[in-house]
């Protein structure tokens, strides 16, 4: 059992690694390419429909996949109820969501909302067709058919958005690159782990999932509407290529936190779950997990902090430059979000933290708004505001995260600072010498970047071999493929 867990949990790290950097070098080289040939506005058009999109998936998903993932067994039938369920709500969802268009147009002042937004919420009725297989494949630890659709996905949306722009489609081009990444996700899924679907529904399940999730939806809808609340604004009271900068600089910000929190603290929860009952190895798990998140994050977002002007200048051209003090404050509250994802995924399968965590997102959800309210009202036309505000809210979530640890699993302050000063203070000795590099040296932008990637890369991993050799060893051992 416990090395098959073992065994199980390794090969879905390490696909899971896969599937996010995939998505990372497949995104990042969609981003230059049409950032470089679309327009800040046209980037914001997009952004403005964010919020709409988040909730609908939201309530399609209804919060079955925590609780499908929980259960000990579920049959065809309940499995198929749920299938057909996520369909009716999103078809459901998208009637009213299209004949409601020209009232989002207006509230934005783009009139080319209104057809846009008809195109990108097709995505509510492509998304209920993979909820289901996801689950599966999850509750079995298979990570290899997610990495692989997913990766094939963002291919052919990378390859279609290019085309697009290619032929003069600009907007537009944004809008359906949505639509066929999840439209060929879902093939894709389909085509390698499909479902047999029954017609012999056990529609009972709905009731009994929907009392045991209606908690997490709940949560869900409010956490989504308040990620979304700075578009909204933004969009609502500046032009629409403030709002490009904006979404632009937080989208290339998040891509490691997100996808960090989304390899550990996805497959940590599926790991985590089965070790409730042993406590001690949970531990040990968890704080492993904490240590690869300071060893990956720490040293990244310096980086990208230090060096974005160059990057930006270098990659997507002067036009950018604009979002690049939106991005570096970001890093700040980027350095803390992987940490408070995969913590809150272990409240959530923990028997005694999933109330906790759903108080924690109910009150950093509050804090959010209060700060978007407080900052509108005294700074109503200054974004950086909005962006510190949020920066102090992760903050203060890091520090309850670190009483929560220490009631639920005896993981003490004391031991999570242990764990994460290492690579924090190695992160700041490579920050040093960058900062020096640049206070002596301007050369070309490319040989810029890349002298600073090669001074942060040599310094962080040389000291790492002579301090934290425990941990890269680790590092190299769940990786480390074994038949």
């Amino acid at each position: 059992m416990a090395e098959d867990l073992k065994s199980k949990t390794k090969k879905s790290l390490v696909w899971s690694t896969v599937d996010r950097l995939g998505a990372i070098v497949i995104t990042f080289v969609t981003g230059i390419i049409t950032a470089r040939l679309l327009t800040p506005h046209d980037f914001g058009l997009i952004g403005a429909l964010a919020i709409f999109s988040a909730i609908g998936n939201i309530l399609i998903e209804s919060g079955f996949s925590i609780t499908l993932l929980k259960r000990k067994e579920i049959s065809k039938e309940e499995y198929s109820a749920v299938f057909f369920f996520n369909i009716a709500v999103g078809l459901a969802l998208y009637i009213p969501f299209y004949f409601c268009t020209p009232l989002i147009a207006d509230f934005f002042h783009e009139e080319a909302l209104t057809k846009v937004a008809r195109v990108v919420f097709l995505t509510l009725l492509l998304n209920p067709l993979a909820i289901v297989q996801i689950v599966l494949l999850k509750r079995s630890l298979n990570y290899k058919i997610m990495a692989l659709a997913n990766i094939i996905g963002l291919t052919a949306s990378g390859v279609g958005v290019c085309l697009l722009i290619k032929f003069n489609y600009g907007y537009w081009a944004l809008a359906w690159q949505q639509i066929i990444f999840i439209g060929v996700k879902v093939i894709c899924l389909w085509l390698l782990h499909p479902f047999s679907i029954t017609t012999k529904c056990n529609f009972g399940v709905i009731r009994e999932l929907f009392s045991s999730s209606v908690k997490i939806i709940s949560n869900s809808l409010l956490n989504t509407t308040v990620y979304n609340i700075y578009n909204f604004v933004i969009g609502r009271k500046y032009e629409m290529s403030q709002l490009g900068y904006f979404s632009q600089a937080r989208k290339y910000e998040e891509i490691l936190p997100l996808a960090l929190g989304d390899i550990l603290g996805g497959v940590g929860s599926s790991a985590l779950v089965k070790l409730n009952e042993d406590p001690e190895r949970q531990l040990l798990y968890l704080r492993r997990f904490t240590k690869i998140t300071a060893f990956i994050t720490f040293p990244t977002m310096a980086f990208l902090f230090l060096c974005m002007g160059d990057v930006v200048s270098l990659v997507f051209t002067d036009k950018w430059l604009p979002m690049v003090p939106f991005f570096q404050l970001f890093c700040f509250s980027g350095t803390l979000h992987p940490f408070h994802t995969l913590f809150y995924n272990y409240y959530l399968i923990s028997p005694k933290g999933q109330e906790r965590a759903l108080l924690l997102e109910s009150g950093k959800n509050i804090m959010i708004l209060l700060s978007v309210f407080f900052c509108i009202y005294f700074f109503p036309n200054d974004i950086q505001t909005l962006i510190k505000g949020y920066i102090l809210i992760h903050v203060v979530l890091a520090i309850i995260d670190a009483v929560f640890l220490k009631c639920l699993i005896n993981y003490s302050p004391i031991d999570l600072i242990k764990d994460l000063l290492p690579n924090l203070l190695i992160t700041l000795v490579m920050a040093i010498s960058v900062i020096q590099f640049q206070n002596h040296f301007q050369l070309g932008t490319l040989y810029q970047v890349v002298a600073e990637v090669a001074i942060c890369g040599i310094i962080y991993l040389v000291i790492n071999l002579f301090v934290n050799r425990q941990l890269l060893v680790e590092l190299i051992t769940t990786f480390k493929k074994k038949d």
